[in-house]
């Protein structure tokens, strides 16, 4: 197979959620940041718009919403990961800059932020917050009223990074031949 740095660090990065208390260089979060701005949109519409937190009570209040994610192992790390990371990316999209596609921009943007933030040496969480049904009282919404996000905005993803404070595991992935299809679905 072929291998480059970019298919490596596909392939290398993985969640991490718990970060040692280091500061991050005021360079390497510019450079995630740059990371978000190039990242595809549809007919370049960027609908992104990213919040950093480095506040402790905010991370801590954020860490609370959160941490009622379904699923008590994903809640527990998740809460982890916001508490101990020196910074959290906070990604939304604005859905009147792109009402058809700014959910999959926002998701690109968070790619590339957590690639670039592994190709910087450093460790990133995922957290997709995006409520699809869009109720009153989910996630997102305690979100957008905790950080003062408009109305018109959708939270895509909370990404907490830091340097690594445990090992990564690698895991199983499926062979290609098992979501692979030609010319039509279910063709091998």
């Amino acid at each position: 197979m072929l291998s480059n740095s970019i298919l490596r660090a596909i392939q290398d990065r993985r969640s991490i959620y718990k970060f040692k208390s280091k500061e991050i260089e005021h360079e390497k979060i510019d450079a995630i940041i740059e990371a978000a701005r190039w990242a595809p949109s549809w007919i370049n519409t960027q609908p992104w718009h990213i919040i950093l937190i480095k506040n402790e009570e905010t991370k801590h209040q954020l860490s609370k919403v959160v941490g009622t994610l379904v699923g008590i192992k994903a809640a527990h790390y998740t809460r982890i990961a916001i508490e101990e990371a020196p910074i959290i990316f906070i990604i939304t999209v604005d859905t009147k800059k792109d009402p058809y596609h700014c959910i999959e921009d926002g998701v690109a943007a968070t790619q590339n932020m957590a690639l670039a933030s592994h190709s910087l040496g450093l460790a990133s969480y995922w957290i997709g917050v995006f409520d699809i049904s869009g109720e009153t009282g989910s996630i997102e919404e305690q979100i957008k009223k905790l950080l003062n996000i408009p109305g018109e905005h959708r939270v895509i993803s909370i990404l907490p990074v830091g340097i690594a404070d445990m090992k990564s595991v690698k895991k199983d992935r499926k062979e290609t031949s098992e979501f692979i299809y030609y010319e039509k679905f279910g063709k091998k």
